[in-house]
């Protein structure tokens, strides 16, 4: 299984990326700016994208969004 993330601002979609783990994808996503959004997805080769976690992050600290 691998994770796809995707960085968001107030606006817009700003990168993206695919990894095999969380840790990776939260070390990747560090260093963006002030404050923008995190979401990892689930993929897998047979099985459509599934959300598995949103983070809202400000200053490289990761705060979970709750559903």
């Amino acid at each position: 299984m691998k994770y796809k993330a995707i960085l968001y601002n107030n606006s817009c979609a700003f990168d993206s990326v695919i990894l095999s783990n969380v840790s990776d994808i939260k070390e990747w996503a560090k260093g963006r700016g002030h404050s923008y959004f995190l979401s990892i997805l689930a993929t897998y080769d047979d099985i459509s994208e599934e959300l598995v976690i949103n983070y809202n992050v400000k200053n490289n600290k990761f705060y979970q969004v709750q559903k």
